[in-house]
């Protein structure tokens, strides 16, 4: 398998996440990977955490005993967390720093749906599941930031008794939306139950939003890279208009075939590429030009 297809921005939701093997692969990084801590300075105790968990598993239905607050950090994120299990029915993490929700997963619910499937209650709608969304949030005092993305109707994996309708947000910096950091709510489609919930704040502010490379000089600077480097491998660059977006730079090179890129990001133009494997995408940075990376830069020998 080539290096790039190894680095992968999976856009998954968070309750495909869960089921499977519970870890998503960012543009770089691992968000989902958990290690113990030992920061002392967090700001939110474990009573604190656990008064917040138990309102969210409340609002999802769910009665188990809470576990002892663990204190965690995932790798890609800057702050730590409490996590806390309802025994195997639902995994809960408060910001240990601010006692927002950092996600939740309803192990439960998706047991039920699995148990329904012969016998399931008609779909809900999306002026319904919108209303309950909403609802939710509410009660939850949920902190939505960032750029709505149309509400849509997903299944876990193409298994229909599993739908869930799903909403994301961008987080977005003067109107710019970051490329990997998002929030998401999953709420089933059958009984609008809260299902599944993350926010993923991982990356820096970048350090500035002004635009000193417009689109044209962006494409050239992206047309010689790709006729440099990537040619030979028949990608090309698509006709499509670039977008502007706040990235993670990835464009470095290394003998693991992961990369771990740090939390710093860059305003750049978005362009896509065609591949043999299909779209791909190249940054390039809006106030010098240079390459910062995309997801077929990574086997591109430096010069």
């Amino acid at each position: 398998m080539k290096k790039s297809k190894l680095i992968i921005v999976l856009t998954a939701s968070l309750i495909i996440i869960a089921v499977t093997v519970a870890l998503a692969v960012g543009a770089g990084y691992f968000p989902g990977l958990m290690v113990p801590s030992n920061n002392k300075t967090r700001k939110i105790t474990a009573n604190q955490a656990k008064s917040m968990a138990g309102k969210v598993l409340s609002k999802a239905g769910i009665t188990d005993t809470v576990s002892t607050p663990e204190l965690v950090n995932e790798q890609g994120s800057k702050t730590d967390s409490w996590l806390l299990k309802a025994d195997k029915n639902a995994n809960v993490q408060v910001d240990a720093d601010t006692g927002e929700l950092v996600s939740f997963t309803n192990f439960a619910l998706l047991n039920k749906l699995e148990e329904e499937k012969n016998g399931q209650a008609k779909m809900i709608f999306k002026v319904k599941a919108l209303s309950l969304r909403n609802q939710i949030v509410k009660d939850l005092g949920l902190k939505i930031k960032g750029k709505e993305i149309d509400m849509t109707l997903e299944t876990n994996g193409g298994i229909e008794h599993q739908a869930y309708w799903s909403t994301r947000w961008h987080r977005e910096t003067d109107g710019y939306p970051f490329a990997t950091d998002f929030i998401s709510l999953d709420i089933d489609a059958f009984h609008g139950q809260l299902l599944g919930y993350e926010k993923a704040f991982h990356s820096d502010e970048p350090a500035s939003t002004e635009v000193l490379v417009d689109e044209p000089k962006a494409r050239t600077g992206a047309s010689k890279f790709i006729a440099r480097d990537l040619a030979a491998r028949g990608i090309e660059l698509s006709a499509d208009k670039g977008t502007l977006i706040i990235v993670r730079p990835t464009y470095y090179w290394t003998d693991h075939p992961i990369l771990n890129t740090p939390p710093t990001t860059r305003l750049a133009w978005k362009f896509v590429l065609t591949t043999e494997y299909g779209d791909g995408e190249i940054w390039v940075d809006a106030r010098d030009g240079a390459i910062l990376g995309g997801g077929e830069t990574q086997t591109a020998k430096p010069k």
